[in-house]
């Protein structure tokens, strides 16, 4: 079953092409990954997904649902299903984690206060932040801002989840430890996630299946592990390494 189609999407900035025409298809319970060269509009892709952007022409349906120009509206509901964390974890400073955590539960809901902050309280557990419901976020380290992001990612239960470069700036170990976090969330609850990162470690780490994006335009679709064994200089050459990425 497919959770996200998307169809001769086309977006522009100006008179400059980013995406020309992408097709593609994520699958219910997926790791999808969309990497390619810096500049190639991965982010753009994944704010078009979530619908914070608008694409000039095509299609984009989200879990059976129409949404690429759905009115405001209609769009709430229709999103709801979807998840998104941006790169910075987008934490409100003044708000301690708990809070964080809390506010698409007061906006998005109708449940009272002892609730929401007990679904909260989950929340943080499960992605390993049980104990620092009180913290703010500039008392603890990046890689909890990343995983307290998350937390609220998931405050609403949605079946997609969607991420943008969510291991940038962190060391590798908290890297290692956000790629397991991801793993135990599909795992256990399900969840599919679409992933913008350049970061191979994680691409083969947690990928079921990536797009790379050029020029604006697919240029590979597949296992990463089989990618890397493309026969396309441009493909092999980016999955290892090579520094001749130039597509």
């Amino acid at each position: 079953m497919d959770v996200i189609e998307v169809n001769k999407l086309v977006t522009q900035y100006g008179a400059r092409i980013i995406h020309n025409e992408l097709t593609f298809t994520v699958k219910l319970g997926e790791i999808f990954i969309i990497l390619g060269g810096s500049g190639c509009g991965k982010s753009t892709l994944l704010k078009h997904l979530s619908r914070l952007l608008t694409p000039k022409s095509g299609q984009i349906v989200i879990d059976g649902t129409d949404v690429t120009f759905l009115h405001q509206e209609f769009l709430q509901q229709a999103m709801r299903p979807v998840g998104f964390m941006f790169q910075s974890g987008a934490l409100f400073g003044s708000l301690t984690l708990l809070e964080n955590v809390a506010v698409p539960l007061y906006k998005y809901t109708s449940l009272d206060r002892d609730t929401i902050e007990s679904i909260a309280r989950i929340k943080l557990v499960m992605v390993g932040l049980g104990g620092f419901e009180g913290y703010y976020p500039h008392e603890i380290s990046g890689g909890m801002k990343k995983r307290a992001g998350v937390a609220r990612a998931i405050a609403l239960d949605p079946k997609i989840l969607l991420l943008d470069e969510p291991s940038a700036g962190l060391d590798p170990i908290s890297a290692d430890e956000l790629d397991d976090l991801i793993l135990e969330l599909n795992k256990v609850l399900g969840i599919t996630f679409v992933i913008v990162t350049h970061e191979l470690h994680s691409i083969f780490k947690i990928a079921q299946r990536v797009i790379m994006l050029g020029r604006g335009n697919i240029l590979a679709e597949g296992n990463p592990h089989v990618l890397k064994d493309s026969e396309k200089p441009w493909v092999s050459d980016f999955f290892n390494r090579r520094g001749k990425f130039k597509r």
